[in-house]
């Protein structure tokens, strides 16, 4: 199963924000899956030692592929490479959801 989960909102302003990348690291023992961070979510992509950035890792570690909104990233000064993900645009996205995923999950 070739798997998209999509979160868009800032997972550091809440209690249970490493929960997403959990889930995604526990989908990737078994199928494909691809983490888009869109909007405020792309905040977890920075850099430091806070619990989020550590179960984002973990679901790097686990295989999952991570795309970052390339506009929200920059507009926040994140730098997508550096954070272990790629770049993509919301029409990129798009395609995605339409050609790629069997399953698509908004958390």
């Amino acid at each position: 199963m070739n798997a998209v989960l999509l979160l868009a909102r800032d997972p550091l302003a809440s209690g249970d924000g490493h929960r997403p990348f959990a889930l995604a690291a526990r989908l990737a023992a078994d199928h494909d899956v691809r983490l888009v961070l869109l909007e405020g979510a792309v905040v977890a992509a920075r850099p430091g030692p806070h619990g989020v950035r550590v179960a984002l890792d973990g679901a790097l570690g686990a295989g999952v592929e991570l795309l970052v909104d390339d506009d929200a990233a920059a507009a926040r000064g994140i730098d997508v490479t550096a954070a272990g993900g790629k770049p993509v645009a919301p029409g990129d996205v798009i395609d995605l959801l339409m050609e790629w995923a069997d399953r698509q999950v908004w958390l």
